[in-house]
């Protein structure tokens, strides 16, 4: 019994046995381990003691046997049985009963259990289990005798060629004899090339360094993931599952193989893994941006006004301190004017409102792009920008972005670091290829061979060292602008660089008109109701429009609501994400109770906003909606056009 459980540690990959306890009474439940104890491999086993959870165990975890009592609460061993049968599974069930009929016994072996073993002789348990287990193992051996004897058969061998796994025979030395056109595919060689090879030279098994003939091939079947060696270097997964073939004198005459590729599910799972991280990066950029926002626009505003009086008073009274000031203000404008532009990048890339395709203007993208990929090319390259007037294209703003920004995050990573920015330069263009618009990205870096341009954009491959890069960027870039109607090209040559181009659509819908640039001259004094619940941006557009207008704040929708209740407003200027309640929720309230004042309402915007946020800004229109942080000079515009149809 010690050697067998030995070879069948050896053949599983592990020295354990992993055993499923179908038993309701939990002393004997602890009495059967206690005979346990003592087997020559360790035990892990998990309790079930209702169909439910006999049912999960079957469905979450593989077991090398199942123990189970005969009578429980609600079901008997019949019924594990039928669970076993309904997932086709041979893993043997040893019924332990202390107060079963012989009929009942004889009915469950006729059903297909292995054996049975009496409560009160539960010292048999062990050679039981063991007895049970070489019972399936010589199974398994008869099944895949049967399977190799019909691959003599010309009718079952067709259907062998054409079936959508890779079958592979071997010799009791590990040398193939026999290899089906699917797995031939799957390790990218010819099937002559494959079957002069040992089965240690097409495959690795994952998490283990030992060799794949030590594990897999020992008369016992085997089930594990390896990675498969392609003469192309390309990364390809399969689980296989091995069989040993009986030769004539009861010993092992040679093995066959299964291999089913998982190479696009295991793809599919890190893109996964990675939307979820980039998700999760896109929401801590929303949330940094949404809360630099607010008091960005604070600053940004307020150095408006200060260098809006610096230079009155410069013009007043000219002194070498009013020219300092005005010039400090002005510097200090610009900083927070380039923090603003970072922002606004932030927020463009990390969008998550929506994946709606429609009109995209190319340019305010591109140059996005190229302010967030400047870190990573500033220490290698010279960026150039070419950009023609191009026509919208039929895209979505923030996936443009991810797409453009991953072409020049490569071309900057294609460019040696210590090289300099005088060596190497990436230049971004856009022009007009017929009905389609061309964004390209050219570098000096070292380029890409023939042979892996082809395979650019298959998951998981990449030229770049380990470590750097997941393989997935261009694929998932491909596949997004595939989505658009479009296409990315490359052309490449080694030691000259590459350009990678994307071809997208002109888009036939207008995009949408931007707000003049002239400022608009107040044609009356007006009333207007400022809601924010951030005091200081309240205070700041008091400041600016106190000149102009009678301005009242209110720090929260429902102090807005009393005033609204008590008086008459040309304008309700209403920040859109606040705690108590959203800018939609009070309008809403305010559109029934006095529907009069709907027209009147404007919106201030400060961060990322939610699906339903972003749907009640396109119903209500995004001209009706100021990014914060505004300029004075576009806080003014936008509150004087809209007062001009009240």
């Amino acid at each position: 019994m010690e050697r067998f459980f030995d070879d069948y540690a050896e053949a599983v990959g592990r020295n354990t046995l992993r055993m499923l306890m179908v038993e309701d009474n939990e002393p004997d439940a602890v009495l059967m381990l206690e005979h346990l104890r003592d087997l020559p491999v360790g035990l892990e086993h998990r309790l079930a003691s209702t169909r439910e959870e006999v049912r999960s165990a079957l469905d979450s975890e593989e077991w090398d046997v199942v123990v189970s009592d005969f009578y429980m609460p609600g079901f008997d061993a019949l019924e594990v049985l039928e669970e076993l049968e309904r997932r086709s599974s041979i893993v043997p069930l040893v019924v332990v009963s202390g107060r079963v009929g012989e009929e009942n016994a004889v009915a469950a072996l006729k059903r297909g259990a292995s054996d049975f073993v009496a409560k009160d002789q539960l010292m048999l348990l062990p050679a039981s289990i063991a007895r049970s287990l070489r019972e399936s193992s010589l199974t398994r051996q008869r099944e895949a005798a049967e399977v190799a004897r019909r691959l003599t058969d010309a009718k079952f061998r067709r259907i062998v060629e054409t079936a959508s796994e890779g079958v592979l025979v071997v010799d009791g030395a590990g040398r193939p004899t026999y290899a089906n056109a699917r797995l031939a595919e799957m390790l990218g060689l010819h099937v002559e090339e494959l079957l002069s090879r040992t089965v240690d030279e097409l495959l690795r098994v994952v998490g283990d360094s030992r060799r794949p003939s030590q594990l897999l091939f020992n008369g016992s079947c085997g089930r594990r993931e390896c990675q498969l060696v392609r003469p192309d270097g390309a990364e390809a997964w399969a689980i296989v599952s091995c069989s040993g073939l009986p030769s004539g004198n009861d010993g092992i005459g040679g093995y066959l193989m299964m291999l089913t590729e998982t190479t696009e599910q295991k793809a599919l799972q890190t893109q996964l893994l990675m939307a979820d991280r980039m998700a999760a990066v896109g929401l801590l950029a929303a949330g940094v941006a949404h809360e630099i926002n607010n008091p960005l626009a604070v600053t940004l505003a307020n150095l408006d006004l200060i260098s809006r009086d610096a230079d009155l008073m410069h013009q007043e009274s000219p002194t070498d301190v009013t020219l300092a000031l005005c010039e400090e203000a002005n510097d200090a404008r610009e900083a927070a004017q380039r923090v603003a532009a970072i922002v606004k990048d932030l927020r463009l890339f990390s969008r998550a409102e929506s994946d709606e395709v429609g009109p995209t203007e190319v340019h305010p993208v591109v140059e996005s792009c190229a302010r967030m990929a400047a870190h990573q090319v500033r220490h290698r390259a010279s960026l150039f920008m070419d950009l023609q007037p191009v026509p919208p294209v039929q895209a979505n703003e923030a996936r443009l972005s991810q797409v453009i920004l991953n072409l020049l995050v490569n071309a900057a990573q294609s460019i040696p670091e210590a090289t300099g920015q005088g060596d190497h330069r990436i230049c971004i263009s856009t022009s007009l290829d017929g009905d389609r618009v061309a964004i390209a990205v050219q570098d000096t870096g070292v380029g890409i061979s023939e042979e892996a341009q082809a395979r650019l954009f298959t998951p998981f491959y990449t030229t770049k060292p380990v470590g750097v890069g997941t393989g997935l960027g261009l694929a998932i870039s491909g596949r997004i602008v595939q989505a658009w109607q479009g296409e990315i090209r490359v052309q490449s040559r080694v030691g000259q660089g590459s350009t990678f181009t994307v071809y997208l659509p002109v888009s036939d819908a207008p995009v949408r008109e931007t707000a003049p640039s002239a400022m608009p001259v107040s044609a009356r004094r007006a009333r207007i109701l400022v809601v924010d619940d951030e005091a200081a941006i309240r205070t700041t557009i008091y400041r600016a429009l106190c000149d102009r207008h009678d301005v009242s704040l209110a720090s929260g929708p429902r102090q807005a609501l009393e005033e609204l209740a008590n008086g008459d407003y040309d304008q309700i200027l209403c920040d859109i994400m606040m705690p108590e309640m959203t800018g939609p929720e009070m309008f809403k309230r305010v559109s029934q109770s006095r529907p009069d004042l709907a027209s009147r309402f404007v919106f201030l915007s400060g961060g990322v906003l939610n699906a339903r946020l972003h749907e009640f800004v396109e119903t209500t229109g995004r001209d009706r909606v100021l990014e914060k942080p505004f300029s004075i000079a576009g806080l003014l515009r936008f509150v004087e056009r809209h007062l001009e149809g009240c």
